[in-house]
């Protein structure tokens, strides 16, 4: 199975090029690398051009895309069978495509969502145990115990997916741009579409998340970062409750907004009491942005729905 991966990146050079040195050392080496440069210019040509070992492709953006969005311009031009996501700011061992790859052959996956570990130190010192090659797991439990586990959340920072399968779900939402969700929202789709997602620990990342970059980046242009706009921000943040209103648009979605309501209203100090109609507003605000995204598709074209792309 040929692999491709995919490397969306914004406003980080120097784990960028931590992440393109690991593709470069690994043991399964990847068919194709493409990364989708979202910094409005070309100062990281230099580091691509110290990567000629990899078979590396760069698409130039003007600006910030948006998760869904950066992830679905490189899903477009790839031809490996598997497609691997990975976030800018991570680090891995030499064996992270080989044991992606391993759990597709092994379980018969259609999608492979590693595990992902907080910074504090190399993937090695990780939590690293493998219950395949455990021999009081292999005797006395396995037996007894429905493995491999199945992934029921994602993590586009260590995911790998058929390419088949993701363009018959439409790939990834665009309306989740610089919100969470996007990961949940495609792992609901694609059970609901009978695809078969495990979890396997082995293929593992450490994840740097530093302060500056990515998400954070893109959502301080998208939203704006002065005190007041952060102060009247929608809260939760609208994707959270547009994935609700997707999936779950009875009970579901007027579960979690009642349980927003009673956090807020739940007040337990005079503090907090001045803070309940703040929080009654930014809640409003909430709902009436993730309608418009669920009714307006916020302009994109890609919406992640079955049969956009049959």
């Amino acid at each position: 199975m040929r692999v491709s991966v995919v490397v969306p990146t914004l406003g980080r050079t120097d784990t960028l090029g931590e992440v393109l040195e690991g593709l470069c050392r690994q043991q399964a080496r990847p068919d194709e690398v493409v990364v989708i440069d979202q910094n409005g210019d070309r100062n990281l040509a230099p580091l691509y051009d110290r990567m000629r070992s990899l078979p590396l492709r760069v698409q130039y953006s003007p600006g910030p895309l948006g998760c869904g969005a950066a992830r679905n311009q490189g899903l477009e031009s790839c031809t490996g069978d598997i497609v691997l996501f990975l976030d800018d700011d991570v680090s891995f061992g030499d064996d992270l495509i080989a044991e992606h790859r391993c759990a597709f052959e092994r379980y018969g996956a259609d999608g492979v969502a590693g595990a992902v570990w907080k910074e504090g130190g190399p993937p090695a010192a990780a939590p690293g145990w493998n219950p395949d090659v455990d021999p009081v797991w292999q005797l006395f439990l396995r037996p007894h115990v429905s493995y491999p586990m199945m992934a029921l959340g994602l993590s586009t920072g260590n995911l790998s997916v058929k390419r088949a399968l993701l363009h018959r779900l439409g790939g990834f939402d665009e309306r989740f741009e610089h919100g969470r969700g996007g990961e949940h929202d495609l792992a609901i789709r694609a059970w609901r579409a009978g695809a078969f997602l495990v979890y396997h620990p082995p293929a593992a990342v450490v994840h740097q998340d530093p302060l500056l970059g990515g998400r954070r980046q893109h959502r301080a242009v998208a939203v704006g970062s002065g005190y007041m706009t952060r102060l009247l921000a929608p809260q939760p943040e609208p994707q959270t409750l547009y994935l609700y209103l997707k999936h779950f648009p009875g009970s579901g979605f007027r579960g979690r907004v009642f349980f927003e309501l009673f956090r807020i209203l739940r007040a337990r100090s005079a503090r907090d009491l001045a803070r309940v109609p703040l929080g009654l507003l930014r809640l409003y605000a909430s709902v009436r942005a993730a309608r418009r995204m669920l009714t307006h598709g916020a302009g994109h074209h890609h919406n992640g729905r079955r049969g956009d792309h049959e």
